[in-house]
């Protein structure tokens, strides 16, 4: 009996593992499209990874010598312009975004170039019975005279000192809002004033619209959980195609999380179109390292010094938005990164020649 009942467990464990195995199996199998887009993207499989615990520790270490760092002043550019947004893609991360840029940055230029001009085809006058809570005609009521309606009308800055014409007249209102919103199933469901609440998240000029940097930075921001999510549509949908395989190519211990160490070893990989230009695996690696480690520090939110899928996503995303979007254009060149800046003919690190010269 004793033996019978002893079997019985062994039998149990067994099937337990082997289900779990399999299941563990179907987690890390990659897809069609994750397959094909790493072969497109990268160069060599990844290196094997050191342990989490090593990854981390060495992150430390990393970050107390960015601390002592007497290398700055060419860090210093920055034209973020919301109080509360970090720098991404900024400071010691640039170089990080500087090597991603060649495959990339025109994926980015044109995917939010069609979100925001397929925002500003819609109607912005009304969607159904739904009408601009911010509309500026809402100030002028019947009781005013002719002439002060006329005032009003013809300046609104005097309803509104953020009011800018240049700006108003390009920016995303709510209307459209409401209507892209739920046909791009950027919501889970229709109820409730969502065009309203979003234009309170990121209206930073406070003009009741939202401008081309304050759109791209809200379709990011406010859609973490979309990213890649069958049905949505005009959110960077093929560049989180990439992204995806980028990251199931990095996470060689197939845990879900990216450590530091795990990106360093593997993003050499990449596939660049001159590999030599922007190029951080070589000289002065020190400040390369510490992009990387700068890119995580700004970005990981759930687990101390890793990545899940979505911040990764989210963390290069938004890098690309802070270098490359201002009120009335998307960028498509290096006027706003200031690449020029650390890079001589798009080869040549200066901060590590100006550390020669000393």
């Amino acid at each position: 009996m004793k033996k019978e009942f002893m079997l019985a467990i062994f039998l149990a464990f067994t099937i337990t593992l082997a289900s779990t195995t399999k299941e563990v199996a179907n987690l890390r199998k990659v897809s069609q499209q994750d397959d094909d887009l790493m072969k497109q993207l990268f160069t060599a499989m990844p290196s094997k990874c050191e342990s989490p615990e090593a990854a981390f520790e060495k992150a430390q270490e990393e970050a107390q010598k960015m601390k002592k760092s007497k290398d700055k002043s060419f860090l210093k550019s920055s034209k973020a312009d919301l109080w509360w947004v970090k720098k991404w893609g900024y400071e010691y991360s640039a170089y990080f975004f500087d090597f991603l840029d060649p495959v990339l940055l025109s994926k980015f230029v044109e995917e939010a170039t069609k979100m925001y001009k397929d925002a500003l085809a819609t109607d912005n006058t009304k969607d159904g019975n739904y009408v601009d809570p911010f509309d500026y005609k809402n100030f002028i009521t019947s009781e005013m005279e002719q002439a002060e309606k006329d005032k009003f009308l013809k300046d609104f800055k005097l309803i509104n000192a953020n009011y800018v014409k240049e700006i108003f007249d390009i920016s995303i209102n709510a209307v459209q809002l409401h209507k892209v919103m739920k046909d791009w199933k950027w919501i889970k469901n229709a109820s409730g004033d969502y065009s309203r609440d979003l234009i309170d998240n990121y209206d930073a000029d406070g003009d009741g619209r939202l401008n081309v940097r304050e759109f791209i930075l809200a379709s990011i921001d406010s859609n973490r959980s979309n990213f890649g999510k069958s049905g949505v549509k005009n959110l960077f949908n093929e560049l989180v195609a990439m992204l995806n395989a980028i990251f199931t190519f990095i996470d060689c211990n197939e845990d879900g999380f990216l450590s530091a160490e795990e990106v360093w070893k593997n993003l050499k990989n990449l596939k660049r179109p001159n590999p030599d230009d922007y190029n951080i695996f070589g000289a002065n690696e020190s400040i390369r390292i510490t992009s990387v480690n700068d890119f995580f520090k700004k970005t990981h939110e759930s687990k101390n010094g890793l990545l899940n899928k979505e911040e990764f996503t989210a963390g290069i995303l938004l890098g690309l938005w802070n270098r490359q979007v201002e009120k009335t254009k998307i960028l498509s060149d290096d006027s706003r990164s200031l690449a020029k800046l650390r890079w001589e003919n798009r080869k040549k690190d200066k901060a590590f020649l100006k550390s020669l010269a000393r």
